[in-house]
């Protein structure tokens, strides 16, 4: 019984080979991976990926923090991502009153423009492009300039990218 099974599994020192013994292949696999595998990545395009289209209205600068702190930034939308490389979000704000401004954070650190001439007219839509890493968050927060809170309407979140390996964008792997 053990002659089948050692025959099949083979030894833990056989060389790689896709045809071999389940020891075989699997170095075969692992040789593979660390040096031919071209990871996927997101690139920025038109297709959505993500979308939260509810239109909600916010206080911000009205909202207490955990240590009775008001705090000027307010998280309004949130995402986590789950590429490499950069991503598109697109979303829509306006404020109904006081002096507000929007930003897009990436782990809870400001990246996109910080926008604070919003509308009370009408929804304006903002884009930006953005580099990210496996994991990370992306967020829209509001907050309030000078000493005016007031609140911020959000809709129409989205996050847009292609999906894509290095070799199909023109790099790969050579060393």
């Amino acid at each position: 019984m053990d002659a089948i099974v050692y025959d099949s599994l083979g030894a833990p020192g056989d060389t790689a080979d896709a045809a071999g013994s389940v020891h075989a292949q699997v170095a075969d696999l692992k040789n593979r991976l660390d040096y031919g595998v071209v990871p996927r990545t997101a690139i920025a395009s038109t297709v959505t990926k993500y979308q939260d289209l509810e239109e909600v209205q916010y206080a911000v600068g009205a909202v207490q923090s955990a240590v009775n702190v008001w705090t000027e930034w307010t998280r309004l939308r949130a995402a986590r991502i789950f590429f490499n490389g950069t991503i598109r979000v697109i979303f829509d704000a306006m404020k109904t009153e006081g002096s507000c401004r929007v930003d897009v954070f990436i782990n809870k650190e400001g990246r996109g423009t910080m926008r604070t001439a919003l509308s009370s007219e009408a929804y304006e839509t903002y884009t930006e492009d953005f580099y990210v890493a496996y994991g990370d968050d992306i967020a829209i927060y509001g907050g309030y300039t000078a000493s005016s809170p007031g609140d911020i309407k959000i809709q129409n979140f989205y996050i847009k990218f292609d999906v894509a390996n290095a070799a199909s964008s023109g790099v790969t792997k050579i060393y």
